[in-house]
């Protein structure tokens, strides 16, 4: 056990790597681990997760007209698009819930809500 504690960098990497792969599942997966461990998420990581819903669409469209799209997205049209109706419910939810950092300071990546609202907490207490 490494006791590794996932960060908005790491995830960022993990959402990409799924998302390129068009594996709803995962992704939508990766999204409760950000809820679960209160990841604050960054520009980055919600253009990465937007951009996987647009490419996803687009090949709904494409598949509509008749082109040929990814497998896993074929695969999930020829099954009435469940997969993709579920996590789209999801995401809407998603980002209603999840705290966002807007700031570019590196050492962000590494703060959770909790370290955020202590930051927060000590600037209202100190004065």
């Amino acid at each position: 056990n490494l006791d590794v504690k996932p960060n908005v960098v790491i995830m960022s990497n993990l959402l990409t790597n799924m998302a390129v792969k068009f594996e709803v599942e995962m992704v939508q997966k990766l999204l409760e681990i950000c809820i679960h461990h209160r990841i604050k998420v960054d520009k980055r990581f919600l253009a990465s997760v937007e951009k996987f819903y647009q490419s996803y669409r687009q090949q709904i469209l494409q598949k509509q007209k008749g082109n040929f799209v990814h497998k896993k997205v074929n695969y999930d049209i020829l099954n009435g698009l469940y997969i993709w109706e579920s996590y789209t419910k999801f995401y809407r939810n998603w980002l209603l819930k999840v705290k966002t950092n807007m700031t570019d300071n590196e050492l962000d990546q590494y703060k959770t809500i909790k370290d955020f609202k202590d930051e927060e907490y000590n600037a209202k207490n100190k004065q």
